[in-house]
């Protein structure tokens, strides 16, 4: 009796001993597991920040890759504020009470009147602008079919060209302005909106027309 009491005791101090040992190779896998992950996640996070950092950089290095030039943009700034007094004066000479209403369409959206950037050096700018002005019209000469038509302005400067113009025939109009663009194509223009036009009770136009070009590519 007493050996069978020894050995369940003893069996039942083995089993213990099992189950407590597993528990606790258990607990220690466990332990094991989270402070591996907590390695990992440590090791991670520096080079998950890595790139932010690296696109911040890369950001800041094109924002300052190609600056603006400081005597250009002085002048670019100066010719605006002139020149937007005189396109409000003769907006009102032409077009009387529409003026107002006119000159927000026409600065709508419009880089050239609406706080313009400088690309281009200033001497490189001005040969720029005087070269284009010439061959905007001379493309008008050559493609206007409508003989009342008068081009009452061109200014060309920093990339952007405007051009204003009155005649009897608006179809004409929208005729030369098609025909325009894809001639101004061949001395650089990469973009041209649309064109503000205002028509008179008799029928002529007033249309405004605002053109923008490559970097260096009159000639």
């Amino acid at each position: 009796m007493k050996y069978a009491i020894t050995v369940m005791l003893l069996i039942l101090a083995f089993i213990g001993g099992y189950f407590t040992g597993t528990l606790s190779t258990a607990s220690d896998a466990t332990d094991a597991l989270q402070l591996q992950h907590q390695r990992q996640t440590s090791a991670q996070a520096p080079a998950d920040s890595q790139p932010a950092e690296s696109t911040i950089t890369n950001k800041d290095e094109d924002a300052t890759s190609s600056p603006v030039p400081p005597r250009a943009q002085q002048e670019l700034e100066q010719w605006l504020t002139n020149h937007r007094r005189v396109l409000k004066a003769s907006m009102q000479e032409k077009l009387g009470d529409h003026a107002g209403s006119m000159y927000e369409k026409v600065v709508n959206d419009n880089l050239l009147l609406d706080s313009p950037v400088a690309e281009n050096s200033l001497e490189q700018d001005l040969m720029w602008r005087r070269q284009t002005e010439q061959q905007l019209r001379a493309a008008v000469a050559a493609l206007n079919s409508d003989q009342t038509l008068q081009i009452e302005s061109t200014a060309c400067i920093q990339n952007h060209c405007e051009l204003i113009m009155t005649g009897a025939a608006m179809q004409a109009a929208s005729v030369l302005y098609i025909r325009l663009i894809t001639k101004a194509e061949a001395f650089g223009l990469s973009e041209a909106a649309q064109p503000v036009f205002h028509i008179f009770e008799n029928g002529g136009y007033w249309v405004y027309v605002h053109l923008r070009f490559s970097i260096q590519t009159a000639r």
